[in-house]
């Protein structure tokens, strides 16, 4: 429990009503009692006494549970576990119905310091001594620390610091070598604690400057290699005192760094660093340390760039061709074509390809220096021949890279099995199973389609390891479109024969339908015939087609599978309007063709033949029949008429003689002209 004790008020009072006491400290969480007093010369004056006296707590008035007034002059106020590190208490009375100030009260809690601990020191030559430590918990306080420095017997030297963990001794109160005995004193209104002695050797801790005039240069006889030079600190340290280096030093625009120690005698000043990237720029700092059993290295200089010096492109080009026949005889087009070389294997910047083409018995056709082109067309002839490509940059030549150009009718090995094609996240992914590993790896082959056969743009490539089982195609392809996709294995005999396949990266419905016609429309039956889409615009594999048909009483559709281009609808209705359109599909759906219409008719030949066939055979039989049956025809339809000249009616009628004559004339006509049909159809139907 802490008591304080205050007697007065503010001026305007009478001084001769109170006193004052300072500010006090109390440790955090104890019990608080203080006490506010008023003179009993005063108690007619202001009309009160200490039981008009009242206490605010940070501006809040306390409670009557917390003050009482143990007489008639003083009134005490308690406060239990006090625990904010600064309080304003104010001591008021109420005099004469008038709130007057007794006294402000400033109070602040905290804790008793910490023992220091982790005490080290640093000593820089000539300049300072600087202790470090641990201050340990907050006090809230005020708190001073006082850091003692003795060498053996001589006199003490003390340094004092009220918010810092260290503190300095400055020249030229220093030692550069002896035994030196350190401690830490930390002290407030709460206590006091002091820290373990620490014993050291001044020459231990000793802390030299950075190295100075650090330099970064190519080496000029050695490849891939930078010449690092520094100057030591000499001023920074004392005569006598051997240091030791270490580089670091990363590529710009990358975060590690690498160290490397500096290996030799003190007078050492300078490092070749090896095994760089050539043309690359790095940064490189340097630092050092005391070279017998000293505790603290030297900051870093300050950052330096330079440019390792370059070297031999380290791998050949990747080399691949196109053949095409050619028009000359005995000849054919051979298309060479480069990959470039990566920044990082390329070493510099190269200036050209050295290119040699040879027949397999070793006969040269070609051996020629060219510019960075990648693309280099031959005329060879039907043979075997090798061509060999090396790159070359400032620095030398590349290894060698061969590709084999096989015969015409030469029989290639095996192709690679088990070759699956799989879109995956914006790029292809290739699997592949290859019972016998190439020696020379595999040459992937993609380009836009033309036809399921024929490339419509440029042909892409890329080589990948013998090891290899899984490749990405990752470049120059787009959704929707369709590729040709080559395997190649490429064996030291010559490439194998080639796996060719289609792909799409991502599929959607067809950007058309396919164009539609009608053909032999009959009665009942009717073939519809389509086109299939340009590629361009199927926008994925056409899985199957599906024909919708109806007329006015009915509906119907029928799918087949994407190899069919036509199809015959059957059982129709005779002399009805048909509507036909067709849908190609996709995985990702369909699109539906232009509507076409037809008629079908009212009587096929069928029907025609079924009416005129039976019609035709009923006529034979009756001409048959007529044939057969023509005598009692003909006496039917022409019966015997007597001659009326011959008949004896002829006597009977003297006076008329002139008209029977007439008569007979007549008469012997008309029985000519019967006589004469008669004669007719005995011609045509002989008996």
């Amino acid at each position: 429990m802490f008591l304080l004790h205050t007697y007065g008020c503010e001026v305007g009072l009478g001084m001769t009503c109170h006193d004052f006491d300072s500010p006090s400290e109390v440790q955090l969480g104890s019990n608080l009692t203080m006490s506010c007093s008023l003179r009993e010369k005063c108690f007619d004056k202001f009309e009160a006494n200490a039981s008009h006296i009242f206490w605010i707590v940070n501006g809040v008035r306390a409670s009557q549970e917390q003050y009482r007034a143990i007489n008639a002059s003083v009134s005490l106020l308690s406060l239990r576990n006090f625990n904010v590190p600064r309080s304003e208490v104010e001591c008021e009375i109420d005099s004469k119905g008038k709130l007057l100030t007794l006294h402000i009260f400033i109070v602040k809690a905290g804790s008793p310091p910490d023992k220091p601990k982790n005490v080290s020191c640093i000593a820089y030559f000539r300049k300072n001594f600087t202790c470090f430590w641990d201050r340990g918990r907050e006090t809230d306080l005020e708190t001073n620390f006082t850091v003692t420095k003795q060498l053996s017997t001589r006199k003490p030297y003390t340094c004092n610091t009220l918010k810092s963990n260290s503190c300095s001794f400055m020249f030229p109160h220093l030692y550069s070598k002896g035994q030196l005995m350190i401690s830490v004193t930390a002290q407030n209104a709460l206590g006091k604690a002091q820290s373990d002695p620490l014993y050291l050797d001044v020459s231990h801790i000793l802390k030299p400057a950075s190295p100075k005039n650090v330099a970064v240069q190519p080496c000029k006889d050695q490849k891939r290699c930078l010449l690092i030079t520094w100057q030591t600190p000499r001023s920074s340290t004392p005569v006598n005192f051997p240091l030791k280096y270490n580089i670091k030093y990363r590529m710009v625009d990358t975060e590690s760094w690498t160290q490397v120690a500096v290996d030799g005698n003190s007078s050492r000043t300078s490092l070749m660093l090896e095994n760089l990237k050539p043309l690359s720029n790095y940064t490189v700092a340097v630092r050092c340390i005391g070279s017998k059993r000293q505790f603290y290295w030297s900051e870093w200089s300050s950052e330096e760039t330079g440019t390792a010096s370059g070297a031999n492109p380290s791998k050949g080009p990747d080399v691949w061709r196109q053949i095409q026949d050619s028009s000359s005889q005995g000849k054919r087009n051979v298309h060479l074509l480069l990959k470039a070389l990566d920044k990082s294997e390329a070493n510099g910047i190269i200036l050209g390809y050295k290119i040699w083409i040879e027949k397999q018995n070793g006969e040269p056709v070609i051996q020629e220096d060219y510019n960075t082109s990648l693309n280099y067309s031959f005329l060879l002839t039907h043979e075997v021949h090798i061509i060999t490509v090396i790159a070359y940059n400032s620095a030398g030549d590349s290894p060698n890279s061969t590709l084999i150009i096989p015969a015409v009718n030469q029989t290639d090995p095996p192709p690679v099995q088990h070759v699956r094609i799989i879109p995956q996240n914006d790029q292809f992914l290739l699997e592949w199973k290859n019972p016998k590993r190439p020696g020379n790896g595999f040459v992937i082959e993609w380009c836009l389609a033309l036809d399921t056969k024929l490339c419509s743009g440029m042909l892409h490539w890329q080589h990948e390891r013998n090891s290899s089982e899984t490749a990405f195609i990752q470049r120059d392809i787009m959704p929707f479109k369709c590729y040709i996709i080559t395997l190649f294995a490429l064996y030291d005999e010559g490439p194998g024969r080639l796996f060719s396949g289609l792909a799409y990266l991502e599929q959607k419905p067809p950007k058309e339908g396919p164009h539609v016609r009608f053909q032999n429309v009959k009665a009942k039956e009717a073939t519809i015939k389509w086109d299939e889409i340009p590629l361009d615009s199927q926008f994925g594999f056409i899985t199957n087609y599906t024909i919708f048909y109806k007329s006015n009483n009915s509906e119907n559709s029928v799918t087949v599978n994407s190899s069919f281009r036509e199809y015959t609808l059957r059982s129709l209705q005779k002399n009805t309007m048909y509507t036909v359109l067709v849908m190609a599909s996709t995985v990702k759906g369909g699109k539906n063709s232009s509507t076409i219409f037809f008629n079908t008719i009212l009587f096929e030949i069928q029907d025609i033949m079924a009416i005129v066939v039976p019609l035709f055979c009923i006529i034979i039989i009756f001409i048959l029949l007529i044939g057969c049956y023509k005598k009692s025809i003909v006496k039917v339809i022409w019966p015997n008429v007597p001659d009326p000249a011959e008949s004896s009616m002829a006597g009977w009628l003297p006076d008329s003689q002139l008209q029977v004559s007439s008569l007979h004339d007549h008469f012997s006509l008309g029985g000519h002209k019967i006589t004469r049909l008669v004669q007719i159809i005995k011609a045509l139907w002989p008996i």
